[in-house]
């Protein structure tokens, strides 16, 4: 009994520290009623917007949303995975304002993130104070801050939820030889794939380093519970990853081009480290201070993890040293003295500073742990910390609560798009408000701006074909125009299909995509259905995923169970 009002007392404080915290940080979004339109808000607004179309029109599953760039649509769905935009999704399909869907989708993300940092620290530090204090530090970091209010990373700000908990899992693993941790650590895994892609890379890795750094003691039952996690994580997660790399072998898509490409423009210069105001700018290596945004994790986990160096022998710990020593490597990489122009291998990155995310996650620890062994009997010094760090995270929110170029509350999509509030091309040749960098467009794409939505010929003539057209079909009838090539006003994704009626059966038609529209050869007149369905292997992998996620739940019940 005494063990469960430990739990429920723990539950309570993690739980309450972690509404507090939530609710400091989020004072820009809580003051203004507006929303402050960065880096990536319009596109998370597309996302959502997209998402609450798709399930007005039923289609629970999408694969691309139909209506984007002029209609021409836009298949972010599958390479960018929106299982987490559903809530928003549907609040706003209910009436909620797009500007509360997206803040109510950051502050939720924010207190999740919270929740299984303090669960963390906690864990290891097994001190309160100093876990909310690591707490504190990880919430009010300038990369933080930047994610949210500066670059509008939201799918960054959704893989901070589940770094902790990686990191946790693999401690309750190989520290504390737990043999439930492979759950959380699946679900970890899980978690931050199907936040973000780039994010869950580099949680592969992170999580590849700790391991390694414990090969030579790891036992089989500790290799069992890894495996276990990775391969449930897999399996659980085929829906998405399975349809997503079909897709990038399908054809070439503009996220391709970055391969092999020069990093160094985005690397750090000593005195990035160590700035600490908030600028509304870019990340780019020749910008002045006041135009570069601050990609740093902060002075505070800068310095104060090397206190961990002070600790007295008998109350070092293995796993915070390692954390230690990874988040330092993690902290420099991003640095200009290192030849990022010459590693285009990983390129994938885009932004070597990225890399300040995994030392943010790793220090928070090493913070909580080191100030819980320090000030053992000084609870003041512990709480001086957190008031310092709540003071810098005020002097790094103000600025937040300034913006002047924003999203009023009344504001609709369609003033988006109709370029009420910006030009929605700003200098790309699709719309940008909804495509952000169109990474997901394929590499031959034409320019959207000025091309209608009439079907073409071979030679992209424009030809009067009248078409019908609802969220999942274009139909149209030919009579005497058949007998060449036509290019629909239809971005191509695998997974169309176009039929021919020519009155005694529906025939197939081989897709033959021309400068990555939907094209084929129209060999009779008659009537033609135009569809996009899932790919055999996408509806194999979701019955994968299902399946999956029902075995191992009934694992866990049977194991908890026992």
């Amino acid at each position: 009994m005494p063990s469960r009002k430990n739990e429920r007392s723990s539950f309570l404080f993690i739980v309450i520290s972690a509404a507090v915290l939530t609710v400091a940080f989020s004072i820009p979004f809580l003051l203004r009623s507006d929303l402050g339109l960065e880096h990536d808000t319009f596109f998370h607004l597309s996302r959502i917007e997209g998402l609450a179309q798709a399930l007005k029109h039923h289609d629970f599953f999408p694969a691309l949303y139909p209506f984007k760039n002029n209609g021409y649509g836009y298949a972010s769905p599958l390479f960018y995975c929106d299982v987490l935009l559903y809530l928003p999704a549907f609040l706003y399909l209910h009436g909620l304002s797009l500007v509360r869907s997206y803040k109510l989708t950051v502050i939720l993300m924010t207190f999740f993130a919270e929740v299984t940092m303090l669960k963390g620290t906690l864990r290891i530090s097994k001190k309160r104070s100093s876990a909310f204090l690591g707490a504190a530090a990880y919430l009010f970091a300038n990369y933080h801050i930047t994610d949210v209010y500066v670059r509008s990373a939201l799918g960054e700000v959704a893989a901070l939820i589940f770094l902790p908990l990686l990191v946790e899992s693999l401690y309750r693993v190989l520290e504390e030889k737990d043999r439930y941790a492979s759950y959380p650590l699946c679900f970890a895994l899980t978690g931050l794939l199907l936040s973000h892609n780039l994010s869950f890379l580099l949680g592969c890795v992170l999580s590849l380093l700790i391991v390694l750094s414990y090969l030579p003691s790891l036992r089989k039952e500790q290799f069992r519970q890894l495996f276990s996690a990775v391969f449930f994580a897999f399996l659980i997660t085929a829906f998405f990853s399975f349809p997503l790399i079909e897709q990038l072998l399908s054809q070439p898509f503009i996220v391709g081009y970055y391969a092999g490409s020069d990093l160094s423009g985005s690397s750090m210069p000593l005195w990035k480290f160590f700035a600490n105001k908030t600028v509304f700018g870019l990340g780019d290596h020749s910008l002045a201070p006041e135009e570069a945004m601050l990609v740093n994790v902060g002075c505070f986990l800068t310095f104060f993890p090397l206190t961990c160096l002070f600790l007295k022998k008998k109350e070092r710990n293995g796993f915070i040293f390692r954390l230690f020593l990874f988040g330092i490597v993690f902290l420099l990489l991003p640095g200009d003295w290192i030849p990022w122009q010459k590693l285009g291998i990983f390129a994938v990155l885009q932004f070597p500073w990225r890399l300040e995310m995994l030392a943010l996650v790793l220090l928070s620890y090493v913070t909580a742990y080191t100030a819980g062994r320090l000030f053992a009997k000084k609870e003041m010094a512990t709480f001086i910390l957190i008031v310092l760090l709540a003071l810098e995270g005020a002097y790094h929110l103000y600025p937040c609560t300034q913006r002047s170029f924003t999203l009023k509350e009344e504001d609709t999509y369609e003033d988006i798009i109709s370029g009420k509030i910006i030009d929605p091309y700003y200098a790309a040749f699709y719309k940008r408000v909804e495509l952000a960098g169109g990474d997901y467009l394929p590499l031959q794409s034409p320019d959207f701006r000025d091309r209608g939505t009439a079907i073409r010929d071979n030679w992209g003539n424009e030809l009067s074909i009248p078409y019908e057209r609802d969220y999942r079909t274009l139909t149209f009838t030919l009579d005497g125009e058949s007998g060449r090539t036509l290019i629909l006003p239809l971005t191509y994704y695998k997974g169309y299909r176009v039929t021919y009626d020519n009155g005694s059966a529906k025939v197939p038609m081989e897709i033959t995509p021309v400068d990555g529209m939907v094209a084929f050869y129209a060999a009779g007149d008659g009537l033609y259905t135009v569809r996009f369905a899932s790919t055999p292997l996408r509806i194999l992998s979701l019955f994968i995923s299902l399946f999956s996620l029902l075995i191992g739940t009934v694992f866990f019940l049977q194991r908890k169970k026992r």
